[in-house]
């Protein structure tokens, strides 16, 4: 089976029986190879249903949590969609099938440069890759419409959500007594709302650990 085949094999098998995947989600995942966003190190596992840990505690996560998650944000083509802790930019190029622009922030160098390589041998130009520290977001080119944090966080992203214009949402993780919860924010009429929509554990960033509080 050629990698084509086994990306196609890997999306009927752990995506297209899930429950609300968006169709212009469905449709990226079949055209863009999850291998070509795998460390060459561990491409053999590039299809599996696992979190792949690529180092410095760091994971691409499992295609479901990434299909899941992106389909939860309903990207429109005119929008312009923050992705943090884009690692190899997997969910980046997929989000670029749909959206206008991508913008993603990764804080680590060497994934930095290995996902900017792989988008530009896939002439993917509306993806920008920008380093900075996760939990900062990036607010010099937002507010934004659409931000997806692609793995657990133990709290509300307060600096994150701040990020968000009028009638925009923030696709994430949120942990809870070890127990993972797909969340959306959005901001109405300036108040920030929350919204449960699946139970779904993923990978905890460190960036995104509960501050600890001190008593003395």
């Amino acid at each position: 089976m050629d990698a084509h085949q086994e990306n196609t094999a890997m999306v009927d098998g752990q995506i297209k029986p899930l429950s609300n995947i968006s169709p212009n989600i469905l449709e990226a995942l079949y055209g863009i190879d999850r291998k070509d966003y795998t460390p060459v190190e561990l491409k053999k596992f590039s299809y599996i249903e696992k979190n792949i840990l690529i180092g410095k505690n760091r994971y691409l996560p499992k295609a479901a949590i990434t299909a899941k998650l992106l389909s939860a944000l309903e990207i429109e083509s005119t929008e312009t969609i923050l992705i943090i802790s884009s690692t190899m930019g997997y969910s980046a190029a997929l989000a670029s099938k749909i959206a206008e622009t991508v913008i993603c922030i990764e804080q680590d160098t060497e994934l930095l440069n290995l996902s900017e390589k792989i988008a530009i041998e896939n002439s993917m130009n509306n993806i920008v890759f920008i380093k900075n520290e996760l939990n900062k977001g990036y607010p010099d080119q937002g507010p934004y419409s659409c931000i997806l944090i692609e793995g657990a966080i133990e709290e509300e992203p307060k600096k994150i959500l701040d990020q968000l214009t009028e009638g925009g949402r923030l696709v994430t993780i949120l942990n809870n007594n070890e127990n993972g919860s797909a969340i959306k924010y959005s901001r109405v009429n300036g108040q920030i709302i929350s919204q449960f929509l699946f139970s779904m554990d993923a990978p905890l960033l460190d960036s995104f650990k509960k501050s600890k509080k001190f008593n003395f």
